[in-house]
């Protein structure tokens, strides 16, 4: 079978409250051991775990498609978000009570969905499939350079929908806060 997108976690057990043991990537070769409705358990190089099932194909033309998850999981995404809406915006932390805005990305993935992200701004915007600006869907991150020109990625954010995303803001309001995409500064 083969894993169908990029930065799949394989866990010890099969929980998200589970250790992550390894990352797994569009397209890695991955032997199944046991379906088990919403877990798999697999091998990957004598390394036993569990990975999600929706992340999990025997097709391999379904690993080059864009798969963004479940409704249900974007939901749940979104949900605690958005539960940290008015946070403080400190440089540098990554919650649960203030955050930069990686470290509120990071924060919102992991805690909704288990899903590691990398820790700054620029190393996410070099992880995932990049899309369009018209392509955006609820729960995809984000990226801009606020710097004026620089050419490097240094704010993230999530989607929202209707051009809104949400995001820990290190400009006057410094909080977790809901932006346009449409603002001149983004």
């Amino acid at each position: 079978a083969y894993i169908t997108n990029k930065g799949v976690n394989l866990r010890q057990r099969a929980t998200t409250e589970s250790d992550s043991i390894h990352i797994l990537n569009t397209g890695d070769s991955v032997e199944i051991i046991e379906e088990l409705g919403q877990w798999t358990k697999i091998n990957v190089n004598s390394e036993i775990g569990y990975v999600y099932s929706e992340y999990i194909t025997t097709d391999i033309n379904k690993t080059n498609s864009v798969s963004r998850g479940s409704s249900r999981d974007i939901d749940t995404l979104i949900e605690t978000a958005k539960s940290k809406l008015g946070s403080p915006y400190n440089y540098g932390s990554i919650g649960p009570n203030s955050f930069d805005c990686s470290g509120f990305v990071s924060y919102s993935f992991k805690t909704s969905l288990g899903v590691e992200l990398p820790r700054t701004s620029t190393s996410m915007s070099q992880e995932g499939v990049q899309v369009s600006k018209e392509e955006l869907q609820t729960g995809d991150i984000v990226s801009f350079d606020t710097d004026g020109g620089l050419n490097r990625v240094n704010h993230v954010g999530i989607y929202l929908s209707d051009g809104e995303f949400i995001h820990a803001s290190s400009g006057r309001n410094m909080k977790v806060m809901i932006s346009s995409l449409d603002e001149k500064h983004y």
